[in-house]
Formats: C-alpha cells, sequence, structure tokens
C-alpha cells in the first residue's frame, strides 16, 4: 500500500487546491473598508433580470511525471443567465452550449470517464448563487449536479476495476476506490470544483482598488476534504491597460500555506486508507519526500470595463508541482462582442 498512498496524495492535491479562489471570496478584505479610500476604482455591478452574456471559454490543462504526460484540452460557448435570487442577490446561470474535448496521452479508463462526464453534463446547467455585492455564495442547484457527477465518477472507477479484475490488489482497489467515490462526490469538494471558475469571475465584483497599489494581505479559507483552515498569501494588483484606454487590469494571486495544505492531503489518503498506510517516522519521511519541491500557486488575471462592470477576459492559471509531479491548468474566458 506505500506506493498507494504515495499515488493518493498526489491525486489529492487537486481536491484540496481548488478551493482557494472560492472560500476567500467570503474574506473580509480592506477594499471593503468602511472608510473607502478617494483614490479607489470602483464600478457598478451589472446585473439586471434577464441579462445573458456570451464567453468563448478555452481550457488546457497538462500533467507530468519523468517522461510521460497527459494533456486535455476543451472548448465552449458559455452562456451566464442572470435572475433575482430570493432574499437578495443574484442567480448565475451557467451553461455550455458546445463543449468539444480532446485528449492526448490519457489511459482509456480516463478517456472512457471525460467523454461520459461530458455527455452527462452537457444539458445540465450550474446556478451559482450570488450574494448582494456579487460575490459566490455556493452552487444553488447542487443537488441536481451531485448525483450525475456521482454516476460519472463511479463509472471511471468502474472501468479501472474492469481492467484489474483477476489482478493482485484488485480487492483492496475496490474498497479503496468507494471510499474515493464517497469523498469526492462529497458536496463541499464537489461545490469546491463546481465553483472554482465562477468565484474567480465574480471576485472582482464592485472594484474597489486603487490603481497602481499592490495590496498584499494573508488570508485563510476551509478546505472541503475536512473543514480545517488552510492560510494563504495573496496580492492584488489594479493597472490601466496601455492597449485600452477604458479598461483595467486586475491581477490576484493565491499562494497557499505548503506544510498546511499537505497536512490536509495526508489526513485525506489516512482517512482513505483506513490503518492501511505508513505511520510514524517512515510516513513522515515518506511526506518529507513528496512535498520537498512541491509549489502551489494560482493567478488570475482579469479585464474590466469600468463603465459596466463586465468581466472582459479572464485568465485563471493554476500551476501544482507535489510529489515529482507537475500539473498546469489554464481556462480563459473571453467576452463576445
Amino acid at each position: 500500500m506505500r506506493k498507494g498512498w504515495g499515488r493518493l496524495l498526489v491525486a489529492a492535491v487537486a481536491l484540496a487546491f481548488c478551493v482557494s479562489a472560492q472560500s476567500a471570496e467570503k474574506r473580509t478584505f480592506s477594499k471593503s473598508s468602511s472608510v473607502p479610500d478617494p483614490d479607489a476604482l470602483s464600478w457598478p455591478l451589472p446585473w439586471q433580470p434577464g441579462m445573458v452574456l456570451t464567453y468563448d471559454q478555452r481550457y488546457e490543462s497538462e500533467e507530468s511525471k519523468g517522461g510521460a504526460s497527459m494533456r486535455i484540452k476543451s472548448s465552449d460557448v458559455l452562456e451566464l443567465h442572470m435572475s433575482a435570487r430570493a432574499g437578495g442577490g443574484w442567480i448565475q446561470r451557467w451553461i455550455g452550449r458546445s463543449p468539444q474535448v480532446q485528449t492526448e496521452g490519457l489511459p482509456p479508463p480516463m478517456k472512457k470517464m471525460m467523454a461520459a462526464a461530458v455527455e452527462s453534463f452537457r444539458d445540465l446547467p450550474i446556478d451559482i448563487a450570488l450574494g448582494t455585492e456579487g460575490h459566490f455564495d455556493n452552487v444553488a442547484n447542487l443537488p441536481d449536479v451531485q448525483p450525475r457527477y456521482r454516476r460519472a465518477l463511479q463509472g471511471m472507477f468502474d472501468s479501472v476495476l474492469a481492467e484489474m479484475k483477476g489482478k493482485p490488489g484488485a480487492g483492496d482497489a475496490e474498497v479503496m476506490f468507494a471510499r474515493m467515490v464517497d469523498a469526492m462526490s462529497a458536496p463541499a469538494v464537489l461545490e469546491s470544483q463546481l465553483g472554482e471558475t465562477p468565484a474567480a469571475y465574480n471576485f472582482v465584483s464592485g472594484g474597489g482598488l486603487v490603481p497602481d497599489r499592490r495590496y498584499d494581505y494573508d488570508d485563510e479559507f476551509a478546505n472541503p476534504l475536512d473543514g480545517e483552515m488552510i492560510a494563504s498569501s495573496n496580492s492584488l494588483l489594479l493597472t490601466r491597460p496601455a492597449d485600452d484606454a477604458k479598461a483595467v487590469d486586475v491581477r490576484w494571486t493565491v499562494r497557499p500555506d505548503l506544510d498546511a495544505i499537505t497536512a490536509v492531503i495526508a489526513r485525506f489518503v489516512d482517512r482513505t486508507l483506513q490503518g492501511q498506510a505508513p505511520e510514524g517516522k517512515e510516513r513522515e519521511a515518506l511526506v518529507a519526500k513528496l512535498k520537498a519541491d512541491a509549489e502551489f500557486v494560482t493567478e488570475v488575471t482579469y479585464r474590466v470595463d469600468p463603465q459596466t462592470g463586465i468581466v472582459q477576459r479572464m485568465e485563471l492559471v493554476q500551476r501544482k508541482r507535489f510529489g515529482g509531479k507537475q500539473d498546469s491548468e489554464r481556462t480563459t474566458l473571453v467576452l463576445r462582442r
């Protein structure tokens, strides 16, 4: 199980790391101070009932370890439909109209899972609940989404188990996969994954930053794996682009605390293996080796029209290095004119 423990550590990175953008939405930051800076640049919330914005969405990811790599590319036409939220705020419905996926280097079970997931979610919108200031609150239709996600996830693991049938360790793998399906389809974990891009998109609602002033601040967020808090170092910078005098650019960077995020991941793996993981000094040595070259960074860049408050372009980039494995993900939204 020692190799399995190491693989699980790497697999759990995405679950713990993807929440930084979402959970930070609920933070209290100086740009919302009761004494606003007179030099701060703010913009209106653009939302009106019945409003629809259309974006070209692209996603690219690459995972590499040693000489092997896996790549996923996808594109979609994304529509955001706005409606009023009962009690105040907004419902922002995310609808993908034309999802297309290309893969390279993926094992056959993962390719099947990707195809099944695309078909499973093809006609299913994601309803994002926004607060009165326009920031992410929750995924409003999570109960509708969760069963589809769980079926797609179960199908992936069933494909892997079918290939392992009759081989040593198949029984242990079946038990471990069942626990992973439960953990990965848990409401908090699923919401962190579904809400990641919408949370980042709505993060700059209202503005409130002084141009060319770098904001450095510490924050923390509750990870979805066990609810424990993870500290992070953050920065924000608003600038005026040279190529568009009417727009503003915003860059947001998040670096979670390495020790905290590693501890969360290790606890998740321990729970998944339930007593079959290494202990004591052997466990400490494994964790130390896996995180020796670790790095986690999220960078989000925006171009915003401050007259309307509409995001013209957003690019969400995540870089993860852990246990000798390097991951990079890039999600881009470009407003259709």
